[in-house]
């Protein structure tokens, strides 16, 4: 009688190791099929309920918001401190991105940026996205703001610049 247990044993053991990898062998297609599914934007929505409680979808493009090409000052009862950038070689460069401390802000969208600084920020250009010559000038700059300098001007072959950092008359 042992004997015929083990048997049996043996035999349930077989069939369930087989329907164990059957289904391990489906789930796993499954995930697959859904992965790839899911890099279909029309189909997201659709299949993720995150996507459809979330809104607006993610673009990487927009890193700014509605920031982009715009003139934004906030500074309410306190000394406001601008610099005005302008593209002098086109009429827009939208992939040259004005950049601070290391953060993107603006992109050239317009022919002209007018953004808000602060003492010691270090204003950057990145034409790293165009292969065209690209000139941009400080036209404007708030009147304690001596760095950088209006009418400074610097020329972009599809790399990044420092174009300065920010320094005012009552700075060090």
């Amino acid at each position: 009688m042992p004997r015929r247990r083990r048997a049996d044993f043996a035999e349930v053991a077989q069939r369930i190791e087989a329907f164990l990898l059957r289904v391990l062998i489906l789930v796993l297609l499954l995930v697959v099929t859904a992965q790839g599914m899911l890099s279909y934007e029309a189909l997201r929505p659709w299949l993720s309920y995150v996507d459809r409680l979330e809104g607006r979808a993610y673009d990487p493009e927009d890193l700014y918001g509605d920031a982009v090409g715009a003139t934004f000052l906030s500074g309410e009862g306190e000394r406001v401190l601008t610099v005005s950038l302008m593209v002098v070689s086109a009429p827009s460069a939208p992939d040259v991105h004005l950049l601070i401390n290391g953060f993107p802000v603006a992109r050239f969208i317009d022919p002209q940026v007018t953004i808000e600084v602060h003492e010691g920020d270090r204003l950057e250009l990145d034409g790293r996205g165009t292969a065209e010559v690209v000139r941009v000038r400080v036209v404007d700059a708030a009147p304690a703001v001596t760095e950088p300098a209006q009418g400074r001007e610097i020329i972009l072959h599809g790399d990044r610049k420092v174009l300065g950092t920010v320094r005012t008359g009552s700075g060090p």
